[in-house]
């Protein structure tokens, strides 16, 4: 429950009527910006079926939070054998730096679905590396991670042991 004069936030279970917020949030969170050229969107956005794939697959869950009625991000996971892996955590642009992020954060630790929560950052995203570092995740390089070689940094933090 909000304090007077917070706003309500809430983390529920992505359903399917959410799912054009969601790919909107994704759009409006996928740009680099280029010294030269500005804000240019980027490729790495996620389709509704790119989504909806992830979805379906077998241990995964999805949720997006919102505030008072405006969904404002969403997080993604897949329970491991031993650790839970965030696939995506975003929250629109304007709304970041809010306590969304953290506050999705806190709803993985609340849940303990496993005793070791993981992000994987591209090496250059330096906002997320940020975000997960200010968490007191533990990170570590990892080499070409992602598609066409990109490197990733892989953030951890066991449950019970985050602060």
């Amino acid at each position: 429950m909000a304090k007077k004069n917070e706003p309500e936030i809430n983390v529920k279970l992505l359903i399917k009527r959410n799912l054009l917020d969601v790919v909107e949030i994704e759009k409006a969170s996928c740009y680099t910006n280029d010294p030269d050229f500005g804000k240019i969107q980027n490729d790495s956005a996620w389709s509704s079926s790119s989504f909806t794939s992830f979805v379906r697959k077998k241990n995964t869950f999805s949720y997006v939070i919102y505030e008072n009625s405006k969904i404002v991000g969403f997080i993604l996971i897949e329970n491991g054998a031993n650790e839970t892996i965030i696939e995506k955590l975003v929250v629109h642009p304007k709304n970041r730096r809010n306590g969304y992020g953290t506050a999705m954060i806190e709803f993985l630790i609340q849940k303990k679905f496993k005793p070791i929560i993981s992000a994987y950052c591209r090496e250059d995203d330096n906002d997320s590396i940020k975000f997960y570092s200010s968490k007191k995740f533990k990170s570590k390089l990892e080499k070409k991670h992602f598609p066409n070689d990109i490197d990733a940094v892989k953030f951890t933090v066991e449950i019970g042991n985050e602060k």
